[in-house]
């Protein structure tokens, strides 16, 4: 991973990772939250919060839902988001996980998937792909 951006108003983070031999760049933020490790898990957890902590972590989050619980830990959500003009709004239907590492550390990955309850609409929007 190497660094891309750091914040000059927190210790927020920006890696990227090229993966070798595909056109695919990998993403990750890091930062620290100043709350114990169990509530802030159990928000992002949480699916009746989904829209609320993506309104907290995203700006560019313009709507979403929850599609699917599969158990505490997993979940398929549908998010849309407003880009910048001239760059199409973009959908990202994915399989979120939210869990535990170790007592200081808690994961969030989301992997794109299909989903029958909400179908590709082609005209609408631009259908973007996350890969965890």
């Amino acid at each position: 991973w190497s660094l891309q951006h750091e914040s000059n108003h927190s210790d927020f983070k920006v890696f990227f990772m090229a993966v070798e031999g595909s056109p695919i760049m990998m993403c990750k933020g890091q930062c620290t939250i100043p709350a114990p490790l169990n509530d802030i898990l159990k928000f992002f957890a949480d699916p009746e919060c989904f829209v609320q902590s993506m309104q907290i972590v995203d700006v560019m989050f313009k709507e979403g839902r929850v599609l699917q619980v599969t158990d505490p830990k997993h979940k398929v959500v549908v998010g849309r988001f407003k880009m910048p003009p001239t760059i199409t709004h973009r959908e990202v239907v994915y399989k979120a996980v939210c869990t535990k590492v170790d007592a200081k550390t808690a994961v969030v990955l989301g992997n794109s998937v299909e989903h029958p309850d909400c179908p590709i609409e082609p005209d609408s929007l631009m259908m973007s792909h996350v890969r965890c």
